[in-house]
């Protein structure tokens, strides 16, 4: 008996020997396994994938309808349009080895491009992009809005001298003037490991006093002349605190020493706290001056003061008219009905009518919104100043605070669905705006409508809307006449008599039931007037 042989994994060349067999076997084992991998993936997820293309003609065995229609995707998805997926695919690795083993194997890939319909490939530009889009572009490069300090104004200038490229695709800026600065005290800075004691409000022990690194009006625009050269939108907001500093314009004493950069790309100016940006006519003047192109202005106030009535009152019979076309005014924006008149607006009315003063602004504009206290007299006004031959005005859009009217008691002149004075002087307010479109011809939407948020019934808060031909909201004969007059091809889509049935449900809550399409809606297509004086009368708690 011969003897056995040694185990060839211990000898040199036969272990070398086995070791090429055992790889070149397990080479085309794992070959093989990755070509019917690719291939299989490749056809189960065109199949199973919805977004991807489906076949254009599949073959004559599998011919068969498709049940699944692939969504639409929304409009404000950055990139709406699903780009198509490359349908020839490539080999990582061991290419060679695998067109080897097709040809062995006797079959050939027919490439899958063939299944598919051509799609156009969209090029997207920076400009085609949503808005969603521009404002993450913006929040990357310098948060939500730019801190109008000297540090961050220091930063922004940095960050964009060293990428020049982005300059010229940011067409928003938002500058914003910190009104409060945190002041730790000497309890707080005694050791470097200790922090300020937060509170379960939020609070900490640290005070608050007025910021001492805020930048000038002029350094803020400034900065956007020189390094923004294609901002189109420039957005200010002043802040809101009680006895809230003023932001400087300028470094220099006096008022003739300097001017704000100029500014002619800017084309809307947003302006909110504007009481800390503008309280003078030399304010409203030297901020206007300096953006010569101008065509819309958004300004509001972040509470109802009597000073920005009468500051307001002062500027707008004297706003630019060459190019302004967009006017956007917002004095009081609580939204929420009041029992009496409150004492800012009593000083008011014993300086100037606002309502006249207002409607001096108007005639030169092509859009005109405003929010805060008004009444017929504005109307009334604005049609004597208008000419009907150019007039430009295409839409005009009202929130009634309150409407100012002279009461017998002081206690009646509150706002709200249950207070008849109020809801006679709405009545004349629409009225006399409709009244006034014979002299608007050009004007096609008229909107004016009252907003209470705490109304214990939110339909029935009254509006008017005139779009087109269209009418919607309260009516009453007196309405209907004046329409007829200045509007004879305009019309009610619907005129209901009554409000329906009002009653609580099983929560407690005031609800409005009754037949028809007007009571299946949040808010109500028509609203006679009468209605609101039963309902005035009515146990419903104020």
């Amino acid at each position: 008996m011969s003897a056995r042989p040694a185990d060839s994994r211990h000898t040199g060349p036969d272990r070398a020997l086995r070791d090429g067999c055992e790889g070149r076997a397990a080479e085309e084992e794992l070959t093989h396994i990755m070509a019917a991998s690719i291939i299989g993936s490749t056809v189960l997820n065109i199949a199973s994938n919805p977004v991807s293309p489906g076949s254009s003609s599949p073959p004559l065995d599998q011919t068969k309808g498709s049940d699944f229609v692939p969504p639409t995707r929304p409009s404000s998805t950055p990139f709406p349009h699903s780009e198509p997926r490359h349908a020839n695919y490539h080999y990582l690795s061991g290419d060679e080895d695998m067109l080897d083993f097709e040809q062995d194997a006797g079959f050939t890939t027919t490439p899958y491009s063939e299944h598919f319909e051509t799609v156009p490939e969209m090029k997207l530009s920076l400009l085609d992009l949503p808005s969603e889009v521009h404002e993450m572009i913006l929040d990357h490069l310098f948060g939500y809005r730019l801190k109008a300090t000297i540090d961050s104004v220091h930063a922004a200038m940095t960050f964009f001298a060293a990428h020049d490229e982005l300059r010229y695709y940011v067409k928003h800026i938002e500058l914003w003037f910190p009104v409060f600065q945190p002041k730790y005290g000497p309890l707080a800075l005694s050791s470097a490991l200790a922090l300020p004691t937060v509170t379960s409000d939020g609070l900490t022990n640290a005070t608050y006093t007025l910021p001492a690194n805020n930048c000038t009006l002029e350094e803020a625009l400034l900065f956007v002349a020189e390094t923004l050269p294609l901002v189109m939108i420039l957005t200010l907001e002043g802040g809101e605190r009680k006895k809230a500093p003023m932001v400087q314009h300028s470094s220099w004493a006096g008022p003739n020493d300097w001017a704000l950069p100029i500014l002619e790309s800017v084309r809307t100016l947003v302006t909110r706290g504007q009481w800390n940006l503008m309280r003078t006519d030399e304010d409203f003047k030297s901020i206007l001056s300096s953006l010569p192109n101008l065509t819309e202005w958004h300004g509001s106030y972040s509470k109802p003061k009597s000073k920005s009535y009468l500051s307001m009152a002062r500027v707008l019979p004297d706003l630019p008219a060459a190019h302004l076309k967009s006017l956007h005014l917002c004095l009081e924006s609580d939204y929420r009905r009041e029992v009496t008149y409150p004492a800012h607006h009593v000083k008011v009315c014993r300086t100037v009518h606002f309502c006249t003063k207002l409607a001096e602004a108007v005639p030169q504009l092509e859009h005109f919104s405003y929010t805060g206290r008004i009444c017929k007299s504005f109307f009334r006004v604005l049609a004597e100043l208008t000419d009907p031959r150019t007039t430009r005005l295409k839409s005009i859009d009202i929130t009634v605070k309150n409407c100012c009217r002279p009461v017998p008691v002081f206690h009646e002149s509150g706002s709200g669905i249950q207070d008849t004075g109020f809801i006679d002087a709405f009545e004349l307010l629409v009225v006399q705006g409709i009244r006034a479109l014979q002299k608007l011809r050009s004007v096609d939407y008229l909107r004016i409508r009252f907003v209470d948020l705490d109304s214990l019934l939110p339909p029935l808060n009254p509006y008017f809307l005139l779009r087109g031909d269209s009418c919607l909201g309260i009516w009453s004969g007196r309405i209907l006449s004046e329409l007829k007059d200045a509007r004879p091809r305009a019309a009610y889509e619907e005129l209901s008599e009554t409000f329906g049935d009002i009653g609580i449900n099983k929560d407690g809550r005031l609800v409005i039931s009754g037949s028809g399409a007007n009571y299946q809606r949040s808010q109500f297509r028509s609203l006679k007037v009468n209605n609101y004086h039963l309902l005035a009368t009515s146990i419903i708690p104020g």
